[in-house]
């Protein structure tokens, strides 16, 4: 007679409680200082709050890493890569940000156009 054993790995639901206190692994703060970002692959539809390391809190209650299925994601990056978008991101991010209030429109390499607006202008 022959006895096979499974066993079941339950994965925690990721909340910011369990970001903060640990239960969920993060990556370390030399390889990402500023947010706890689970160190595990988010399966599709996943959810992740993005937490400040500083402070424990949330970011915004809107802003969350989302799990998207690995076919998918090469599909995104291809298209990213394939567009010229991963270029203006990193432009706009890096070297030429919009403005508080302010807006650009782009034409990419693929011929599509894309908007960018600035944060908010608080008065």
């Amino acid at each position: 007679t022959t006895t096979t054993t499974t066993t079941t790995t339950t994965k925690l639901k990721i909340t910011r409680k369990r970001l903060v206190n640990g239960k969920i692994e993060t990556f370390p703060a030399e390889e990402e200082p500023d947010f706890l970002i689970p160190t595990r692959h988010l399966e599709g539809g996943e959810l992740s709050p993005i937490v400040w390391r500083e402070t424990g809190k949330r970011v915004d209650k809107e802003a969350f890493l989302v799990g998207i299925p690995e076919k998918l994601t090469q599909v995104l990056t291809d298209y990213l890569n394939d567009s010229g978008m991963w270029k203006l991101i990193h432009k706009l991010m890096y070297d030429d940000p919009v403005g508080p209030g302010g807006n650009r429109l782009y034409q990419l390499d693929d011929g599509h156009y894309w908007g960018a607006m600035g944060p908010k202008e608080w008065t």
